[in-house]
């Protein structure tokens, strides 16, 4: 059965459900195609690392996607979630794929981002910590070692 997850970014409440298998394979596909070069600059140290590095990663990855693909992505995840706008005021969901390009309009282009990020983590995030430690690069001789400079 397919979990649910739920979590609010400022005054929206965002429910996504994890996405079947054949979609799964669609975005899994379109990401495989820029996950290496994204992974190979990620030092992971157990678990925790890879758990705290994840967002990064996910950025190096959204960083690397075409309009096209990056436009799959968001139509396949945002066809997974509702939104319940000002939820203090009742519990009515709506389909975000129905709102997607009003409700992230202007100053709302952060919130999506966080939106996107959370819910590719909630999808992805067993294949992305099970990918950095296949890839060249990940080796335990660089354990210990920052995997990019922190501000």
């Amino acid at each position: 059965m397919r979990e649910t997850k739920t979590f609010t970014i400022k005054d929206c409440t965002y429910s996504i459900t994890q996405l079947g298998a054949y979609k799964s394979l669609t975005l899994l596909h379109i990401l495989s195609r820029v996950t290496a070069p994204a992974f190979k600059e990620v030092v992971v140290d157990g678990e925790d690392a890879a758990s705290q590095e994840l967002g990064e990663r996910l950025g190096g990855i959204l960083e690397r996607l075409s309009e096209k693909d990056m436009r799959t992505v968001i139509d396949t995840l945002a066809g997974a979630t509702k939104v319940t706008l000002a939820p203090e005021q009742g519990s009515v969901q709506l389909n975000l794929s129905d709102l997607f390009d009003e409700h992230f309009s202007g100053a709302r282009l952060a919130d999506m981002l966080l939106w996107l990020v959370e819910s590719l983590k909630f999808n992805f995030s067993d294949f992305l910590a099970g990918l950095s430690a296949l890839l060249p690069g990940a080796d335990a001789s660089k354990e210990g070692e920052p995997s990019s400079p922190t501000d």
